[in-house]
């Protein structure tokens, strides 16, 4: 609400200026300033839409609330929840990854320090 506040000032700001310089052209060129002011009615209803447009931000909020886990944190859950292991089988039938996406975050768990190979396809906790 106040950044829309805030451009709404300045286009009105804006629209002071401009409507100050068309008058000093009219007593220049010695037409009416009845034309220039219809003029910048339609130009305030131009910003008042923009500031809409502009309005529609919160929707990344929502974005990040949604990326809080990600498909690392769902690997590294199910390795930790389990006793003696889990197998990359049982990793992909409770997950529904594929096979190369289950390695790569296995790949990049082990990088991190967080999980460790117990035997060949079997992770457990580091």
């Amino acid at each position: 609400m106040k950044t829309a506040k805030k451009d709404l000032q300045a286009a009105k700001k804006q629209l002071k200026a401009l409507s100050a310089k068309i008058e000093k052209i009219e007593k220049a060129m010695g037409k009416a300033p009845a034309k220039k002011a219809a003029a910048k009615k339609t130009a305030k209803k131009k910003t008042a839409k923009k500031v809409v447009a502009k309005a529609a931000k919160p929707k990344k909020a929502v974005k990040k609330a949604q990326s809080d886990v990600t498909a690392i944190d769902t690997v590294v859950s199910l390795i930790k929840k389990s006793k003696n292991g889990i197998d990359i089988a049982s990793i992909k039938k409770k997950t529904a990854f594929s096979d190369k996406q289950i390695s790569n975050l296995l790949y990049k768990a082990k990088k991190k320090g967080v999980v460790k190979s117990l035997g060949k396809g079997v992770y457990g906790k580091a």
